[in-house]
């Protein structure tokens, strides 16, 4: 909450990216309101043409000359949109916030789906947060006779703006299946001479595409349950000595008051023991029990065939150590203020982390909730003990594959567990220089909709300033609990494969116990072979879950698209953001069930591909420019992000990039909304040392060009900022930065101030991500080469081509 209050204290700066200088020929058609011949003659022309042919003598020899007039993002590619139809005249359609689609006009055939060659889908974020001019309907009685909830018969979608009302009001026609359904009386209103009901506008549910319905006890398995929270900290020797216990027990206590709703805690720490804490409100003090039969036995714990854990037996009653915090808050406090100096002698090193799973897993059966993991060690002792695997000769060579894969599936097992109990796992991890292996453990965040916080450069005030922010982020921010989410779309079409932190009970029923703001998903939508093609394609996203109040829920969006016979029309209605959001995820699923060579592949045939059948598409007059690659404009950057993707850490070769942070970051780029993985694969670069009064910092392109040995630049990656400071840089630049300190602090200067408004602004935008903390890099250092120049992505980074080299990469493959 305090910090939503910070974020609104700076206006949000919007970064406009470099402008293209050199021009390049860009050929745009006109409107869509033209007769046939002529919208078709001109949407061949919606396409950029870059001549890519290098000298083959001379000072310039293999460089491309029109590096300057390549394809650049802008500000309005990223921008949220409203692809979807418009209902009516007075309907409020779905932004492209919550559902972005990566075709705003489908193909109606398997066809011209296959001749346009680029995977459709969505990338949905159902729990976005809303602007502060959006409101959010709440439908708690659609008759006003209690009756919340109205539904097509057939197919199941929930009424909605797209539904129209014939017989004069007695039925209505689903937009998805097209099958009428009758009206009940309580519901009936006799429609106008435009077949509009007259109650229209007093029926949110026909006025908005996002609306949440109180959902009737039919919708519910058990009573909706409070909110519960059940933190699992490590107090090993590693935990102790680098202060990773001390920033999470404070990090807890500063922000566990900004829970919503009135939710109970447990507490349980380890080491080579399980201990778990007496909370009740009466003592004066936590009571430590110890449970240290769990770690003799590696079957303690184990998950039998039913989901249930064997051998875990709780010392006291369940009551006494499972306390509702407005009673028990005291001694919650005093036990997390005392945690660190009551270990502060702790010799042990071993890291029991699968028996205080299991054991935390007992406290949270039948309740559903939040389990949080503080780790600092490789769990070494009882259930899910995993032994050191890290290669560092594999790193970056075909031998890495193995290790992004899970080495135990005990962690598989109680995320399923904890699946089917609506429990989500958050994994709260201390990397240091120590082997984590986040492939095995990232599976629990994965199936339960958790996720995965790192910190890896050792608990100082930075690190420890992260940490306290993202415990606030993960505790303040608005959560669905005991969730499920499905997505249906009209027929002719189908969802094939769905992306994210879940996990799907039946053919199409995703648990996803907490659902949030930062939780991205994305599905691949295919056309069903013999199906007939609908005239438009409906798509609804339906989410019941139990918000802090303990009130069952339905959250609905509902989007209606059109559909096209036209090829140059559907090329003409793509969205590159959107196609990157599904093609990094793609990519990601590829790389840890194949191999990451694959999943580089996959993304560079998709693109030669799609230019390849584009090129084809146009007319002999275009195709027979031979030095020339032709871009469709409304996917310009596509390569771009494609190269942003294979540079990122996800993919890219590199021999200094551990197998445990490239998993951090597939489970990272998993979750990311739409503007942040823009960002995430398209880094930003701004000059500070340019900033003159009341100026902003000027964007510069991402390329080793862009520096200059007197500037001072800052390097926005999502993961950080990074300062980066040439040698000749001016020490007044420096000053008003850093005002004598290892790190930027606040002060009142044009520099200084342009620069935290850069800071505040991408910081409020990539909260969902993460707090960015800063790493001061100089020319010519270790840092620089691994910080700065690997974020370069039009340069040539780790053995990845450059920008130029891509383009002309795509075009011999497109030629040939």
């Amino acid at each position: 909450q305090h910090q939503h209050q910070h974020q609104h204290q700076h206006q949000h700066q919007q970064y406009q990216y470099p402008q293209n200088t050199g021009g390049y020929q860009q050929q745009m058609g006109g409107g869509y309101q033209q007769q046939p011949q002529q919208q078709q003659q001109q949407q061949q022309q919606q396409y950029i043409s870059l001549q890519l042919h290098k000298p083959t003598m001379g000072p310039n020899a293999d460089k491309v000359k029109c590096f300057e007039e390549f394809p650049r993002p802008e500000e309005d590619d990223v921008q949220y949109t409203t692809q979807s139809i418009k209902a009516h005249q007075d309907a409020t359609p779905l932004s492209s916030k919550y559902m972005r689609f990566t075709h705003g006009a489908m193909p109606n055939n398997s066809k011209l789906n296959a001749q346009v060659g680029l995977p459709v889908g969505i990338v949905l974020r159902p729990f976005a947060e809303l602007d502060e001019d959006e409101t959010l309907p709440v439908i708690t009685s659609t008759t006003g006779h209690g009756q919340t909830v109205i539904r097509c018969k057939n197919c199941r979608i929930y009424i909605n703006p797209y539904c129209t009302f014939t017989d004069g009001g007695k039925r209505f026609l689903c937009p998805m299946c097209r099958v009428l359904n009758d009206v009940t009386a309580d519901y009936f209103c006799p429609t106008d001479a435009n077949g509009m009901r007259k109650d229209l506008t007093s029926h949110p549910e026909l006025m908005h595409s996002m609306v949440e319905f109180l959902a009737p006890p039919e919708y519910m398995r058990r009573p909706p349950q409070r909110p519960t929270y059940i933190f699992v900290i490590d107090v090993s020797y590693i935990s102790v000595t680098s202060g990773f216990l001390k920033a999470s027990c404070e990090a807890i206590k500063d922000n566990l008051k900004y829970a919503p709703g009135d939710p109970q805690v447990a507490i349980v720490t380890y080491d080579q023991f399980v201990h778990v804490y007496d909370l009740r409100a009466k003592l004066a003090q936590a009571r430590m029990m110890v449970i240290p039969e769990m770690t003799d036995d590696e079957t303690v714990g184990k998950i039998n065939e039913n989901g249930n854990i064997e051998g875990v037996v709780l010392p006291a009653a369940l009551e006494d150590m499972l306390v509702p915090l407005n009673e028990s808050s005291a001694v919650i406090y005093d036990l997390l203020t005392r945690l660190p100096s009551m270990m502060i002698n702790n010799q042990n090193a071993e890291c029991a982390t699968g028996p205080a799973l299991a054991t935390a897993m007992k406290f949270i059966y039948g309740t559903g909730g939040k389990l949080c993991l503080f780790s600092a060690g490789l769990p070494s002792i009882g259930i899910g003990r995993l032994k050191n695997r890290d290669d560092k000769k594999q790193y970056g060579t075909a031998g890495e594959n193995p290790l992004l894969k899970p080495a135990a599936s005990w962690y598989k097992d109680i995320a399923l567990a904890a699946s089917t109990e609506q429990v989500s796992i958050e994994l709260f991890l201390y990397k240091g220089k120590n082997f984590m292996d986040i492939a095995t453990l990232a599976q629990m965040p994965k199936i339960t909709t958790g996720q995965v916080y790192l910190y890896n450069m050792g608990m100082g005030p930075q690190q420890t300033e992260k940490l306290n922010k993202e415990v606030n982020r993960m505790l303040a921010r608005e959560t669905g609990f005991e969730a499920v989410m499905r997505i249906r779309v009209s027929g002719g079409w189908k969802c094939q494969n769905m992306y994210g932190n879940f996990y799907i009970r039946s053919t199409d029923l995703m648990s996803v116990p907490n659902i949030d703001p930062d939780k991205t998903f994305a599905a691949q939508l295919v056309p069903v072979e013999g199906a007939k093609s609908p005239s438009q394609v409906c798509v609804q996203c339906a989410v019941l879950y139990t918000n802090c109040n303990r009130e069952r829920r339905i959250r609905v969006h509902t989007a209606m698209l059109e559909v096209s016979n036209s090829y140059h029309h559907v090329i003409s209605r793509l969205d590159p953001v959107a196609i990157t959001g599904l093609l990094s995820r793609q990519a990601i699923e590829t790389a840890l069930t194949d191999k990451l060579e694959s999943a580089r592949s996959y993304l560079v045939e998709k693109n030669v591909t799609f230019l390849k059948n584009y090129r084809q598409a146009l007319t002999q007059q275009y195709r027979s420019l031979g030095n020339q690659l032709f871009i469709p404009t409304s996917v310009r950057c596509l390569p771009l992000f494609t190269l942003g993707l294979l540079k990122h850490a996800i993919l890219r070769v590199d021999a200094k990039l551990s197998p445990d942070l490239r998993t951090y970051a597939m489970a990272k780029v998993r979750l990311m909304s739409d503007k942040n993985m823009l960002v995430g694969v398209v880094p930003k670069l701004w000059s500070v040392h340019t900033a003159q009064m009341g100026d902003d910092l000027e964007p510069q392109r991402c390329a080793s060009s862009s520096l200059k040995r007197d500037g001072v630049y800052l390097l926005d990656n999502t993961t950080c900022f990074v300062i980066w400071i040439g040698k000749l840089a001016q020490r007044a630049v420096i000053d008003a930065l850093f005002c004598g300190k290892e790190l930027p602090v606040r002060e009142s200067s044009p520099i200084n101030d342009a620069f935290w408004r850069v800071i505040d602004a991408e910081r409020e935008r990539n909260i969902s991500v993460g707090h960015q903390t800063f790493l001061v890099a100089r020319d010519g250092s270790e840092e620089a080469e691994g910080w700065v120049l690997k974020y370069l992505i039009e340069d040539t980074v780790c053995e990845v081509k450059s920008y130029g080299d891509m383009l002309i990469h795509l075009q011999k493959k497109v030629q040939n």
